[in-house]
């Protein structure tokens, strides 16, 4: 099967990562169960901040929104779980999302395409994240076990920081 998300370009700019995602229309949405599997693994998610009209918090918009949307968060969530692995420091990561071709809700061929952003404080760890969460994504719509390890995936970035 294709996968859900492609990350089509990637760039990194003043402490600031921007991928162009590709998501298949038919799930370019997340349904409740994905949702759920994603509350399951990343129970800190639905407390995320989330700037969207009539949210306040990103687990108030979780079933129904974008999927590279999801990414979004999903990234921020692994950098915030490195830094608590790592030395217990409280960070803060912002994002943002965006459709590509606002005109046309995104859909440029067969994919609808958003811009994900994501600020970061390592360049290596960033990308990382970003690429980690493309996988959790993919496994919370297939609904597979087992499930990734956070602890696992945290303490990798944690070692990319210390190199």
């Amino acid at each position: 099967m294709e996968p859900i998300l492609v990350l089509e370009q990637v760039s990194i700019k003043d402490g600031s990562l921007e991928a162009i995602v590709a998501c298949d229309p038919q799930r370019f949405r997340v349904p409740e169960e994905v949702a759920e599997r994603i509350r399951s693994l990343l129970p800190d998610i639905d407390g995320q901040v989330c700037i969207s009209p009539g949210h306040e918090c990103f687990g108030e918009e979780l079933v129904g929104t974008e999927t590279p949307h999801l990414l979004e968060h999903v990234t921020i969530e692994l950098l915030v779980q490195e830094t608590r692995v790592g030395d217990n420091r409280e960070a803060v990561f912002t994002g943002h999302t965006s459709f590509v071709d606002e005109e046309e809700g995104g859909l440029l061929g067969d994919k609808k395409r958003m811009r994900v952003n994501v600020a970061f404080d390592n360049d290596f760890v960033a990308l990382k994240a970003l690429r980690e969460a493309c996988d959790i994504i993919e496994w919370a719509f297939a609904g597979n076990l087992p499930s990734p390890s956070i602890m696992r995936i945290s303490r990798e970035l944690q070692a990319l920081r210390k190199n």
